[in-house]
């Protein structure tokens, strides 16, 4: 039996500093990465999952809002590791990334003040 790497459950993008799931190919934030492996990785033994934790808590990963997007980086191509999905969303103040609705709703909160009942604000 072969001892696995955590290089074969993620994959750390150093340049952006983001780690993404192998299996499941979606970016993990550093806050998320345990709650990630309970979910949708219980047939990993618990104590590889806690040694997976502590493996990325020695990374330095970016919250997704501060990712360099290709609108603030040169154009790349899309990475074979990341699966794509068509429900993202870019804040058009700051050009950050959210994955769905609700997670950019809430950096809008967040970062911006914004609250839902007042729609968009073009100040």
């Amino acid at each position: 039996m072969s001892i696995l790497s955590p290089d074969d459950y993620f994959v750390f993008l150093n340049t952006w500093k983001v780690l993404v799931c192998r299996p499941c190919q979606y970016g993990l934030q550093k806050n998320g990465v345990e709650k990630h492996l309970i979910r949708e990785h219980q047939a990993i033994p618990l104590a590889i999952r806690k040694d997976l934790i502590v493996y990325t808590e020695t990374l330095t990963l970016l919250s997704p809002s501060e990712v360099l997007t290709p609108s603030t980086f040169p154009p790349i191509q899309a990475f074979d590791c990341l699966k794509q999905f068509n429900e993202g969303r870019q804040c058009i103040q700051c050009k950050a990334v959210c994955g769905t609705l609700s997670s950019m709703e809430a950096h809008c909160r967040d970062k911006h003040e914004w609250v839902k009942s007042k729609g968009l604000d073009d100040s």
